[in-house]
């Protein structure tokens, strides 16, 4: 004999499991957006830094190609409100040292960048050392210096 067995057909899914479908999904495109995000934040830094050191690097070679740039330029200056480093400011520090053995002079020329960004204060710099022109005379005067210390 045949027992009469009630089976119930299921067609589609439950309650339960579409809830839980749907909090899984929600929590892996939290943290998708969270990571883009984060992505986002570390490649516009990145660009940020790297525009600073292309601006120093341009300057920098600038100067050495005519030194008397380092000279007439102003020692500090604002970004314009359009430029993306704005409201940073540059400087120039022109420093004078004696070279390896004291026999000439050098100027050593730094470039320095700083800005906010995400609220962190942010600095690059650089430098390069130009040679002071200096007369035979002070050679020989320091070379005879040198030489009886």
């Amino acid at each position: 004999m045949l027992k009469n067995i009630n089976h119930r057909i299921q067609l589609g899914f439950s309650l339960i499991e579409v809830v839980v479908s749907f909090a899984i999904l929600a929590g892996l495109g939290v943290s998708l957006i969270q990571s883009q995000m984060n992505t986002s934040r570390v490649l516009y830094n990145a660009q940020s830094r790297d525009m600073a050191w292309e601006i120093i690097h341009a300057k920098l070679q600038e100067i050495e190609r005519n030194p008397d740039l380092a000279q007439s330029s102003l020692k500090n200056q604002k970004f314009n409100e359009d430029h993306p480093l704005y409201p940073g400011h540059w400087s120039i520090i022109l420093t004078t040292t004696k070279s390896v053995f004291s026999l000439a002079q050098m100027q050593k020329v730094t470039y320095k960048i700083d800005w906010k960004q995400n609220g962190n204060d942010r600095v690059v710099s650089d430098f390069i050392l130009l040679d002071v022109a200096t007369s035979l005379n002070d050679v020989i005067d320091n070379i005879q210096n040198f030489n009886d210390e």
